[in-house]
């Protein structure tokens, strides 16, 4: 009797933790629809209160946070969304292009501020979304040749190198010599 008692109690936890998820997907959803930004902010922020090791979960807080014009923290739920789908190559096909516009707007400004560690981490996410996109992977082999890295630099020049050969020789022709 205890141990049904107990696996009840378990089987109801998990029902109750499972609708307060999808409840609030759901609720932030219908106010995205609505155009009910501030709610939907709310609401996806519960999801990933609620599930933080939920890549889709922070897309959608990223999402609603460019509606907010809020872009340096979209660029941050986008770089954990893209952190946690991992190696898988099919969340650059979920990115809209305002949303890497976003990432890429945000990883400059903090170039040009200086903030080259936080720079780095916004582009590689965007070299991964776009793999075939050269102005990340050159921005991240500028990076490295500020820091004086020259050997990471040059292994992001061949990699632009490849995609875009008149550009990176543009850039850094006395790399490639």
């Amino acid at each position: 009797m205890k141990i049904k008692l107990l696996i009840g109690f378990f089987v109801l936890s998990w029902l109750l933790s499972t609708a307060c998820v999808s409840s609030h997907r759901s609720s932030g959803m219908l106010y995205m629809h609505r155009k009910l930004y501030v709610r939907a902010a709310r609401e996806f922020a519960a999801w990933v209160k609620e599930e933080p090791t939920n890549p889709e979960a922070h897309h959608w807080l990223a999402k609603v946070y460019i509606h907010l014009k809020e872009y340096q923290k979209a660029a941050d739920e986008l770089v954990k969304a893209c952190s946690l789908y991992g190696s898988s190559l099919s969340y650059g096909n979920l990115i809209t292009e305002g949303e890497y516009a976003t990432l890429l707007y945000v990883a400059k400004q903090k170039l040009e501020q200086g903030q080259y560690q936080k720079a780095l981490v916004y582009y590689k996410c965007a070299s991964f979304i776009n793999q075939s996109d050269v102005r990340p992977i050159l921005a991240i082999a500028k990076i490295y040749e500020i820091q004086g890295q020259k050997e990471n630099a040059l292994e992001y020049i061949k990699k632009a190198y490849i995609l875009d050969p008149e550009t990176t020789e543009k850039q850094f022709g006395s790399y490639l010599k």
